[in-house]
């Protein structure tokens, strides 16, 4: 029977990293930009008398959220998917959905977590006044009064799905995503919008659920295989 435990086991483990990921999407289904993940099973022969459940990969949907008014003007919406953002960070530069913008102290202009956003002229946008009146337009253009001081550095991806995330709102270009600068007037932003996480709650509990139950059902396999192999051993013993 210890084919039945293995098969069962792998089931356990592969149930496992989905509860993993199907929290962590449920963790972030306030994250403005969040973009959920995914994970590909796959069957395997161990061996002639049986198969095994393997994670074969995890993937993230780039599907766009719903957009939430906030009435905040530096509150920055993409209305397309696969499009994104660009922060500095200290491992270079990254994308995001998220665009949410502060200015800091020296007008810096930085994401929620701190992360300066880069420009089109300049790698980091900063103003000279951190207390003046600054816009950003639909097409990106930095602003303070009549006056533009740069442009969001936006860019597209071919491939969304072949970028590196990194951590909840960050992904890492790779050669494989196609990532290019976005030409002018190819993205559109909504100023007074955020874009919400794509995870969709009701939908995920149900999977968390139906998952607790499928882990469940898999121990109990393991329990039995187990009492019928040792069960086997006894009555091979009682007889010699």
């Amino acid at each position: 029977m210890a084919g039945g435990i293995y098969t069962s086991m792998s089931g356990a483990m592969a149930d496992m990293t989905r509860l993993d990921v199907l929290s962590n999407n449920l963790a972030n289904v306030s994250t403005p930009g969040y973009k959920q993940d995914g994970v590909v099973f796959g069957e395997v022969l161990a061996s002639q008398v049986h198969r095994q459940v393997e994670v074969s990969g995890e993937y993230t949907d780039h599907t766009q959220g719903p957009f939430k008014a906030t009435g905040r003007k530096l509150d920055l919406s993409m209305t397309r998917a696969g499009t994104f953002f660009t922060v500095k960070t200290p491992s270079g530069q990254r994308l995001t959905r998220s665009g949410k913008v502060y200015v800091t102290a020296d007008g810096t202009l930085v994401d929620e977590k701190g992360r300066p956003f880069m420009g089109v002229d300049k790698p980091v946008i900063k103003i000279d006044n951190p207390t003046a009146d600054v816009y950003i337009t639909e097409d990106g253009n930095v602003m303070v009064g009549d006056a533009k001081v740069d442009s969001l550095l936006m860019q597209v991806a071919s491939s969304p799905g072949r970028l590196r995330k990194e951590g909840n709102d960050l992904f890492a270009p790779t050669a494989a995503a196609g990532v290019r600068r976005a030409k002018p007037g190819e993205i559109q932003l909504m100023s007074g919008y955020l874009e919400g996480s794509n995870v969709d709650a009701v939908s995920s509990m149900v999977q968390l659920i139906t998952l607790e139950r499928h882990f469940e059902l898999n121990t109990k396999a393991i329990e039995a295989y187990a009492s019928m192999d040792k069960l086997a051993a006894e009555q091979v013993g009682s007889t010699k």
